[in-house]
């Protein structure tokens, strides 16, 4: 994966020596090597009813068992909105948020932050924000939560498999389109690669809308 120009101007900065941004699409790309299952889902939620020191000691047992880095679960602890180290959100913040959500995607929001995705999506759902729904997703979103190159997007949204794209709003899906190729379409995406979370909440909600 190549750095940008940044990163080659200046080597050694930071962790692996990666700006800021780039350090932050490496990460996402790592992420797609740890799919998870319901029962490991569980089981980290588990963890996180106990103290600290117990708890340190179940995610112990998951690491050993799943051999994937520490960090991992800590992160996906975030995103599932269990850890209890989470920083309070500013008005400011709030602000920036209310202005800025449908606009821009989450993961460039949660950069301009300092925040994790699961962080923004939980705390627009909190307040009530729209965006996304109005929005849709764009090609950057569906590169992100899919696990799919640029090219492999716009291939589907030129045969039509993500409905009509709204051209005006810079290529984007609606959400409702994006269920729908989930569901009709799993032979075109990799689900090892697909953001689990994200998935698990698209079509888990879907079905709790229609049973309500």
């Amino acid at each position: 994966m190549a750095n940008c120009l940044r990163c080659e101007e200046q080597p050694g900065q930071g962790k692996l020596g990666l700006c800021r941004e780039c350090r932050l699409r490496r990460f996402g790309e790592s992420r797609r090597k740890y799919v998870w299952s319901e029962q490991l889902i569980s089981d980290l939620r588990s963890a996180y009813r106990f103290g600290k020191v117990e708890r340190a000691r179940e995610i112990d047992k998951l690491v050993a068992r799943t051999k994937w880095p520490r960090f991992v679960f800590h992160q996906m602890a975030q995103d599932m909105g269990l850890s209890f180290n989470r920083r309070e959100w500013t008005p400011e913040e709030d602000e920036f948020l209310g202005d800025h959500m449908g606009i821009l995607t989450a993961r460039v929001i949660a950069a301009k932050l300092q925040r994790s995705m699961g962080s923004v999506r939980s705390r627009a759902s909190h307040l009530a924000l729209s965006g996304r729904l109005k929005e849709g997703y764009n090609i950057s979103d569906l590169v992100a939560v899919l696990g799919a190159c640029d090219g492999t997007v716009r291939g589907w949204m030129r045969r039509g498999l993500l409905g009509a794209i709204q051209e005006r709003a810079g290529l984007r899906a609606t959400e409702d389109a994006v269920v729908r190729f989930l569901r009709r379409y799993p032979a075109e995406y990799d689900l090892r690669r697909v953001d689990q979370v994200w998935f698990k909440s698209m079509i888990f909600r879907r079905q709790r809308e229609r049973s309500s």
